[in-house]
């Protein structure tokens, strides 16, 4: 718990407690992606007291992000991949599948109800997986030559994937083939994206909130 990430660049006598990444709520549960210090599993109670029931450990890794669809939760370990788990305990999570190879730095994820797994992979760009229910499979995506930036995040919009590429901006992708059709540049270093509605996403970056309207 008290490890130094080294992606902070902090000096090497500083010492802190865990970074929460991110956080998703399924009932009374609430799932937060830390750095070093795995997955935490947290219990609402009805007086509104957050209680820690469990957490999810994995030894050197990054929990970037996490996502829940259809009682499984999807989660981003940066350069060790993606994983699938079975959340009918929720107290106690179960690996379903892990996918590691072709990963460089997998940072935000975006699964969808048919098996597609968007990946924002970082200096790699956005990837696709595949969960078939079983096992996860790579199907296509980018390279560190084709990425239009480092990809942080990813969120699909419509018939569109969208990634926020650091400081290239947005990068739009057809969701049918994966392959990049635009980006738009943006200023300061965006690394959140979010879907407002069919057509709008929100930006993040690190200078302003942009709200950007994709049209065909």
């Amino acid at each position: 718990a008290n490890e130094r990430s080294n992606l902070d660049g902090a000096p090497v006598h500083v010492r802190w407690a865990p970074k929460f990444y991110e956080v998703v709520s399924q009932g009374s549960y609430l799932y937060v992606a830390t750095r070093w210090d795995g997955l935490w599993i947290f219990r609402l109670a009805d007086n509104g007291a957050i209680n820690e029931v469990g957490r999810l450990l994995r030894p050197r890794e990054f929990t970037e992000s996490v996502k829940i669809l259809n009682n499984r939760m999807f989660l981003t370990h940066h350069a060790d991949g993606i994983e699938v788990l079975d959340l009918s305990d929720p107290e106690d999570p179960q690996t379903l599948a892990i996918l590691s190879d072709g990963f460089v730095d997998a940072w935000g994820i975006a699964p969808e109800a048919d098996g597609s797994v968007w990946v924002a992979d970082g200096a790699g760009g956005v990837k696709l997986a595949r969960w078939d229910g079983t096992s996860l499979t790579h199907v296509t995506g980018e390279t560190l030559v084709t990425s239009p930036g480092v990809v942080q995040d990813v969120a699909v919009i419509g018939n569109w994937v969208v990634g926020a590429a650091a400081g290239q901006g947005v990068a739009v992708y057809d969701k049918a083939s994966a392959t990049r059709v635009h980006t738009f540049p943006l200023q300061g270093v965006c690394l959140d994206v979010e879907p407002v509605n069919s057509q709008r996403l929100a930006v993040s970056c690190t200078n302003w909130v942009h709200v950007i309207e994709l049209d065909a």
